[in-house]
C-alpha cells in the first residue's frame, strides 16, 4: 500500500474583533495546520492529514 494524504478545511466564524485570537487558538490546537486564511470574520483552517 502507498501513503495517502488529504487536506481538511474547516470554516469558522469569529465574533467581531476576535479573528486574530481565534486564528492563534486554531493553530495552537491543531499541529498539522498548514495555514489559516482570514476574510473578515470568516476563517478557513487548512489541515494536512496523512494516512498510512
Amino acid at each position: 500500500m502507498s501513503n495517502q494524504e488529504i487536506t481538511v478545511v474547516y470554516k469558522w466564524t469569529a465574533k467581531p474583533g476576535e479573528s486574530e485570537e481565534l486564528k492563534a487558538q486554531m493553530e495552537a490546537t491543531e499541529p498539522n495546520t498548514i495555514k489559516v486564511d482570514c476574510y473578515g470574520s470568516l476563517l478557513f483552517q487548512w489541515i494536512f492529514c496523512p494516512f498510512l
